[in-house]
């Protein structure tokens, strides 16, 4: 996508400098990524469509006119309120854009943003050359022809609306004609991913050494590898991240993909609803299909490898405990396009070495540095002012969570209903239950508070609890003493936590 031109360019910088401070660096929370401006009929059952389901794919919020606002004179104030509260604009030309002066009004509030504030805009010529917008041809000619009349006493808002139009033709877009359109809404979404730069780009700061787990996942998905499906496992211990991780991969490279679809819990879903339900989700997700009439798996199975076998997707199942399951979906490598990658999530590693993967990446337990940073500054503190007397105490508390994410969360989450100079008392109270885990003491029916034993608040009282299944201990050294077995957590923890 080519840079806006260099007229247009100039009277930003001149819009934003003339006043007492620029407005172009603000930053602000937007309602919306994404506004796009078109004529209904002409690209709503088509492109458009099509270009919505793009954007959801990819997690890119659009404004979208659901309440069949009523088209007058005026532009209603929910529709302004849409256009300020967007962060990017597209502006969608068609033959018969120009004879909407609803469309040239929307045009005009744009050009006005994009001026004042600086905010961006793409341009899409549909069925209509550049050339025939910019001069006002052609179709164009004949809309203004038609509002000169209708808007004679009013010729100075026609003179903007054609202003409007040569501008933001001047810009560098995307013309669709003779194109195929497809491949035209994934490069578009694309530059949108782009231009919402933080919104895509980076890892989560509140989460504590994911860079080096992410980039050695990614090395096993080989992602330059266009030509072959590649199908990846991730085990590790309930608690230690691994839906956190897949999470964060799935930010980080969904872009790269035509179709993604992720499964949070198959074994849930398979309980609930069968094999058919997963499958369902994994037309609906990548095909944006709500209402799919699949009667029996079979059908899901063929309607998948018909639908799918020519899209590059992205595909992970989350908490597979059997390789049954997996199997009676019919979700294969034959069942996607070139460049697709199947990610499987398992606590049991043998599972996935039965499916035979391409590769399996054991997530690692959090290492002392890592550690120390989630209990203190994620949980227990919020901040990294604490003396080294406390960094000792706390270090002696790690000792009891052996690095897995979850007890260190639970742990601090306990520190952080107690004042620091009770840190001590703590200690002792752990100490003094050596052979129970560090869930189950902190997490324990009372909670030791001022010198006392006392019931836990309604705050603190957990409402669940539930024993985590014993892992294969060659996973994890010997030498750090560490039993996976009856670790306990709770679900409302485990929710804020969002690791699995």
């Amino acid at each position: 996508m080519a840079s806006s031109n260099s007229t247009i360019q100039k009277q930003i910088k001149s819009s934003s400098s003339s006043g007492s401070r620029s407005v172009v660096g603000l930053r602000k929370k937007y309602d919306y990524d994404v506004f796009v401006s078109f004529r209904g009929p002409d690209t709503r059952n088509s492109f458009i469509d099509y270009l919505y389901a793009s954007f959801k794919r990819k997690g890119i919020v659009p404004f979208k006119d659901n309440k069949n606002l009523t088209k007058g004179e005026f532009i209603p104030s929910e529709l302004c309120s849409a256009i300020e509260g967007s962060q990017i604009f597209i502006v969608v030309f068609s033959k018969n854009y120009a004879f909407s002066t609803w469309c040239l009004r929307e045009l005009d509030q744009i050009l006005y943003h994009v001026l004042v504030y600086g905010k961006r805009v793409l341009t899409v010529f549909y069925d209509v050359g550049p050339s025939e917008v910019r001069h006002q041809k052609g179709s164009y000619a004949k809309a203004f022809q038609k509002h000169n009349k209708s808007f004679k006493q009013d010729l100075e808002m026609v003179r903007r609306w054609k202003s409007a139009l040569t501008q933001l033709a001047n810009i560098a877009g995307w013309d669709l004609r003779h194109k195929a359109k497809h491949a035209e809404i994934e490069k578009i979404t694309q530059e949108i991913r782009i231009s919402l730069g933080d919104k895509f780009s980076g890892l989560p700061k509140d989460l504590v050494g994911i860079a080096s787990p992410l980039e050695e996942l990614k090395e096993r998905l080989l992602l330059k590898l266009a030509n072959e499906v590649r199908v990846v496992g991730i085990c590790g211990l309930r608690g230690v991240g691994k839906s956190t991780l897949a999470n964060v991969l799935y930010e980080n490279i969904s872009h790269e993909f035509e179709a993604c679809c992720v499964i949070d819990d198959v074994s849930k879903m398979y309980k609930s609803n069968g094999p058919i339900g997963v499958q369902k989700q994994i037309l609906r997700q990548t095909l944006n299909e709500e209402h799919l009439q699949v009667l029996n798996p079979y059908e899901a199975t063929k309607l998948i490898r018909s639908m799918m076998r020519h899209l590059k997707t992205l595909v992970i199942l989350d908490n597979v405990d059997q390789i049954e399951k997996v199997e009676k979906l019919g979700v294969n490598r034959e069942c996607f396009g070139a460049g697709s990658r199947i990610i499987i999530i398992s606590r049991n590693e043998h599972v996935l070495n039965e499916y035979e993967v391409d590769g399996v990446y054991r997530v690692p337990l959090l290492n002392w540095a890592n550690s120390l940073q989630l209990l203190f500054y994620q949980k227990a503190l919020k901040c990294d002012d604490i003396t080294s007397h406390y960094e000792r105490l706390a270090r002696k508390m790690l000792q009891f969570t052996h690095g897995l994410p979850l007890a260190i969360k639970v742990l601090g989450s306990f520190l952080s209903t107690l004042h620091i100079s009770e840190w001590r008392n703590a200690l002792d109270r752990l100490n003094q239950r050596p052979n129970k885990n560090i869930i189950d003491r902190v997490q324990s029916k009372y909670q030791y508070y001022n010198g006392e034993i006392q019931p836990r608040s309604a705050h603190h009282r957990y409402v669940e609890q539930r024993y985590i299944e014993e892992y294969p201990l060659h996973m994890y050294p010997s030498d750090r003493g560490f039993n996976p077995s009856f670790l306990m957590f709770n679900d409302e923890n485990t929710a804020s936590c969002s690791i699995m």
